[in-house]
């Protein structure tokens, strides 16, 4: 393989893959890819290093063996894109669709990931360690959860047995959940709270000591506002919940 072509813009990069097609490894650094909309290119093997691209769109483009590295990438489109292979290092990607993409053997290292939407995206067999954050599992186990329903804290307890997911954000999602304690903070107890969800428009009764059910599940993990029933792990980021 030929010597890596270095530092030159994005449209040049593209220019020289149209040419001589994708042999070769072309570095687009301490480039501010800006509003531009990209459709039905061949962009394999780019390497973006130290890039800010933002509010730009990547349609049907061939993506795979792209490494970005120390990117900060926000309110990005990434629309039926070949992600395939990509590597991700040391780089932020917030605020970004990827609807319909594919992320085949993808690596994630030092990344951070924060309301991406990957829910109709190919995420078969991503590679990512601890130094990432928002692509991990849901944990194990009985755990206790917080959501806030109309202004009252609900303490839950999500039974090992439940299923439960979430996104790219610390929202979690239960299958469902038993409900231990509503809010004592304001000064009375209260053993009974029905909330009404914005979204599906169903109810939702939270009883002390009893099982509270949503009114359906939703499998997919990335769909993160989706059935279930919500909250967070820490107490704190359910309090300042102002949705």
């Amino acid at each position: 393989m030929d010597d890596a072509i270095s530092n030159i813009s994005i449209e040049r990069a593209i220019e020289i893959i149209d040419t001589a097609g994708a042999s070769r490894s072309i570095v687009v650094r301490d480039q501010t890819i800006r509003h531009v909309i990209f459709e039905n290119r061949n962009m394999e093997k780019i390497q973006f290093i130290n890039c800010k691209i933002c509010g730009s769109t990547f349609r049907n483009c061939s993506m795979q063996f792209v490494r970005f590295n120390g990117c900060n990438i926000s309110a990005v489109d990434f629309r039926n894109v070949d992600l395939s292979y990509s590597e991700w290092l040391d780089t932020y990607v917030n605020h970004v669709n990827m609807p319909e993409s594919v992320f085949l053997k993808a690596n994630f290292r030092k990344t951070h990931i924060f309301d991406v939407d990957f829910s109709t995206a190919n995420m078969s067999d991503i590679n990512i360690d601890y130094t990432v954050t928002g692509l991990q599992d849901a944990p194990e186990g009985d755990l206790v959860m917080y959501g806030k329903k109309h202004g009252w804290i609900v303490t839950m307890l999500i039974p090992k047995e439940a299923k439960r997911s979430w996104a790219t954000t610390r929202k979690l999602r239960a299958e469902y959940v038993k409900t231990l304690e509503i809010d004592p903070s304001r000064g009375y107890t209260r053993s009974r709270l029905i909330h009404s969800s914005h979204r599906s428009k169903s109810i939702v009764v939270y009883e002390v000591g009893k099982m509270t059910y949503p009114d359906s599940w939703d499998d997919n993990r990335w769909n993160e506002c989706s059935h279930g029933i919500h909250g967070f792990l820490d107490k704190r980021e359910a309090v300042t919940w102002s949705l």
